[in-house]
């Protein structure tokens, strides 16, 4: 009886190889995350690592060419007083030249790699551990068989569209030299109108239900559709609830986190608007 005993852990099931895990979530999802709740897998370390990288990539690409912005933005400030100037008076002065030490800020690593590149780190390890929690807590409140750690690993999968994109959009600003303006959908409302770029209050003529909804569609592409499948396959598996559940669950929360995300741009707008008023 004690040699029965003692052989019973030699049956489990060893874990799924890394790189099989890692194409099981592209080709084979279902399959990959059944796996990883009933074997476990090291192959979620390798996608975070992925989606880490190229959440990196991006701003270290992009930093160049936001600089040369908002050096030639700083030349415009002067021709912006200039407009409500009399012709007469106004002579149309040589492109002016930014202050040493404003162009020393603007070029330095520190705000333009080091700073985004650590907030960038730090928020994508928070956003994984925050939905984790959530869906770990709602899953085991609504009768699923929840375990955080399997939830966390299935979560940083589930974020392997997130790594994609962050690679296309890599590809496109070192092809392009340019950066992406309005992501995701939020192309279809644009706010930026004519010559805003001259005048800044000229965003104050926006009404912030436009404001809001170019936030929330700047969310939406592809890719979010692709991670929201795979998080409900996450939670279906690691959690054994229904599939419907599931799904119903992991759109539930997302939308949650979206509309907290709305409010830092809500607070800003009433902000400006609010000095707007007080200064003028």
């Amino acid at each position: 009886m004690e040699e029965m005993i003692l052989e019973e852990p030699m049956e489990e099931r060893e874990p799924v190889p890394a790189l099989r895990f890692v194409l099981d979530v592209i080709v084979r999802p279902a399959r990959a995350f059944t796996a990883l709740a009933e074997r476990g897998s090291r192959g979620w370390i390798l996608i975070g690592l992925f989606v880490l990288i190229f959440s990196l990539t991006t701003i270290w690409v992009a930093a160049p060419i936001m600089q040369e912005k908002l050096v030639k933005s700083l030349q415009t400030v002067p021709q912006v007083q200039m407009e409500g100037v009399p012709r007469s008076k106004a002579t149309p002065p040589a492109p002016p030249t930014p202050p040493p030490e404003v162009t020393q800020v603007v070029a330095n690593p520190l705000f333009t790699v080091v700073i985004p590149s650590v907030s960038a780190f730090i928020g994508v390890i928070l956003s994984w551990l925050l939905w984790a929690g959530v869906l770990h807590l709602l899953a085991v409140f609504l009768g699923g068989r929840s375990n955080f750690k399997t939830m966390f690993a299935a979560v940083v999968s589930a974020s392997f569209p997130d790594g994609i994109r962050g690679l296309f959009q890599t590809i496109y600003i070192l092809a392009t030299h340019n950066i992406i303006q309005n992501p995701g959908l939020s192309g279809l409302v644009p706010l930026q109108p004519e010559r805003s770029e001259l005048n800044p209050m000229a965003m104050m003529q926006v009404p912030i239900g436009r404001i809001l909804l170019h936030n929330f569609l700047a969310r939406v592409d592809i890719f979010l559709v692709w991670r929201l499948f795979l998080l409900g396959l996450a939670v279906w598996a690691t959690a054994q609830l229904s599939k419907r559940r599931a799904y119903l669950l992991v759109i539930g929360v997302w939308l949650l986190f979206t509309l907290l995300t709305l409010a830092p741009a809500l607070i800003s707008y009433t902000l400006f608007r609010n000095f707007a008023v007080m200064g003028g």
